[in-house]
């Protein structure tokens, strides 16, 4: 595993840290090319990486917490929370969850940049704006901001020590810098984190990661039936979370991409099996690294 990264720093592929978790432990861990590459700074297991929509999986947690707990339900509609927007009565949690609304990213920023009304597509087509806007019900249910309920429902809980909500890039301390290729590592300037909200604005490690996917799946944070909803796939969607697939083997996973930075976190329930990687700089498809990692795991 150590040469399969290694490999993918010397040919200037990548650089970031992976985490692999059997049974609630870790078993291997690697982070690989450097955090800042200007000053020279190698990653750690407690380097910061932005996971981007890997965020959904925590947003959608939260919001079926809220369910359990009979504070919402799936058939709440968006009007109580958002009536300022087009269509929010016919738009449910439930829908928000599994990305069946039928709102898109570009209807909502068109409407947010110019108020134009708009019809929601008839088909299940993934936004972020579903997860923002789950975010702001969130907030105005528990009456405090999303930082705070992540903390207090997830973060503290699963006792994720290396993971935050929505700071800025000079306000975490070990918190790597995001890079692309071109004719060597070129640094990103890092956007303000408020904007992607429950879609995309947390920071965390990889470990940090494959911790609260085994909080997730064992049942720490939702009864049986919350936790089978969120796994319940609708026309590929569950409730922030995926399937994938390796050979015979299937697991629930999301994926996310923000300022350079990408992630992915995956769970194999069949074999209580965890693997979470982040990436700071990439110049390959991630897949690629996820079924390589895995080929070694299960010596395919």
């Amino acid at each position: 595993m150590d040469s399969l990264f290694l490999s993918i720093v010397k040919q200037n592929k990548g650089m970031g840290s992976i985490s692999l978790f059997k049974d609630e432990k870790e078993i291997y861990q690697f982070s690989f090319g450097f955090a800042d590459l200007k000053n020279r700074i190698k990653p750690s297991p407690n380097t910061k990486y932005r996971i981007g929509s890997v965020t959904k999986m925590f947003t959608a947690t939260v919001i079926m917490q809220l369910i359990a707990e009979g504070k919402l339900s799936l058939q709440t509609t968006l009007y109580p929370y958002y009536p300022e927007l087009p269509n929010a009565k016919q738009i449910t949690i439930g829908q928000l969850l599994k990305h069946r609304s039928g709102l898109t990213d570009r209807k909502f920023q068109a409407w947010q940049a110019n108020g134009k009304d708009f019809k929601l597509s008839k088909k299940a087509e993934y936004a972020n704006a579903n997860y923002g806007l789950l975010s702001v019900i969130a907030e105005k249910t528990e009456k405090t901001g999303f930082g705070e309920i992540l903390a207090t429902r997830i973060f503290e809980p699963c006792n994720l020590k290396n993971t935050y909500y929505g700071n800025g890039a000079d306000s975490i301390r070990d918190e790597a810098t995001s890079y692309f290729y071109a004719s060597g590592w070129q640094a990103i300037d890092p956007g303000d984190l408020s904007f992607a909200a429950g879609a995309g604005a947390i920071v965390s490690t990889p470990t940090d990661l494959n911790t609260f996917l085994f909080h997730l799946f064992s049942g720490k944070l939702l009864p049986p039936s919350s936790l089978a909803h969120m796994k319940a796939i609708q026309d590929g969607y569950g409730s922030g979370m995926m399937q994938v697939h390796y050979y015979d083997q299937v697991a629930f996973s999301h994926a996310g991409q923000i300022d350079g930075f990408q992630s992915r976190a995956t769970f194999f329930a069949a074999d209580n099996f965890a693997v979470s990687y982040c990436f700071n700089g990439v110049a390959m498809p991630l897949d690629k690294v996820l079924i390589a990692a895995l080929g070694i795991y299960y010596k395919k």
